[in-house]
């Protein structure tokens, strides 16, 4: 803007009285009715805001409007991956929790080495979920071919979370897509989702085998935007996995980290998603229709 004369300024020894000067208010460009910049212009005034906060069962989330597709990660998501040895813990012993989180955690590192080391070394998450299976069991000299082969089928069919039916039901009654995408082989998912009652609830059921690596590599996160034809913007992504909810917030999507076990933040995750501790409260959280 033109700097603003000083009224104070003496007019008579000023050789550009009122009457001759071109830059009178009248004719300035400038005036505060033609300034762009004027505070009802202003694209990020609080009204205009995509995101407010609200305490919700006092706990403070972020409302996000403009969701136009909500995108789960399966495993420890929407599937609880423990169930499998819970059905078998009579015959698993008293240690049945630390075997399991053994299993998970073997099962994620053989997916992010497999990753780093390059296409040529990439396995089915599938493959990999028996090979973690059989590392644990050796592990914790468990010996009894029939029950491993049981836990082993068992994780085709997880239970899912009390809470996923109902949440996946009013995010698309609030006009939003859902979809899944997952490290998961295509076939495990579809049998995982079929027998949890969630494939009628879903637009969408996106597996890595697409694209060959697992996450939380970039490509696996393109995927969801060219099945859903939006940009990442425009969506939710909801992971019970930290490092995953960071690799979603990176590739730019509107992160909601379901947090079950109370664990203590990373990845700077308590800046860039909003934390809830189950999906519940997922539904307001977005938006979605109550």
């Amino acid at each position: 803007m033109p700097e603003a004369t000083d009224p104070r300024v003496e007019p008579e020894d000023d050789e550009s009285t009122p009457e001759d000067d071109e830059s009178t208010p009248e004719d300035d460009d400038s005036t505060p009715e033609d300034d762009d910049s004027t505070p009802e212009d202003d694209d990020s005034t609080p009204e205009d805001d995509e995101s407010t906060r609200v305490n919700i069962n006092a706990g403070w989330y972020e409302i996000v409007t403009e969701i136009d597709a909500v995108v789960f990660d399966a495993y420890g998501t929407l599937l609880d991956v423990h169930a499998a040895m819970a059905r078998h813990a009579r015959q698993l012993g008293p240690n049945w929790q630390r075997i399991s989180a053994d299993w998970r955690q073997k099962q994620l590192e053989y997916s992010w080495v497999r990753s780093l080391a390059g296409p040529p070394h990439h396995r089915d998450f599938w493959r990999l979920t028996e090979e973690a299976l059989a590392w644990t069991a050796a592990h914790h000299g468990i010996s009894d071919r029939a029950v491993l082969a049981d836990v082993l089928a068992a994780y085709r069919a997880l239970d899912a979370y009390p809470e996923a039916p109902a949440v996946l039901r009013r995010i698309r009654a609030s006009g939003a897509r859902t979809a899944i995408l997952s490290n998961g082989e295509p076939g495990m998912l579809a049998d995982a989702t079929r027998s949890a009652g969630l494939d009628q609830l879903l637009d969408h059921i996106l597996s890595i085998e697409t694209v060959g690596v697992f996450k939380p590599d970039p490509r696996v996160y393109r995927l969801a935007e060219n099945a859903l034809d939006l940009p990442a913007a425009r969506m939710a992504f909801v992971s019970s996995n930290p490092w995953d909810a960071f690799g979603a917030r990176s590739f730019g999507f509107r992160v909601f980290w379901i947090n079950r076990s109370g664990l203590p933040p990373e990845y700077e995750l308590p800046e860039v998603a909003t934390e809830l501790p189950d999906l519940t409260a997922l539904p307001d959280a977005i938006g979605a229709a109550a």
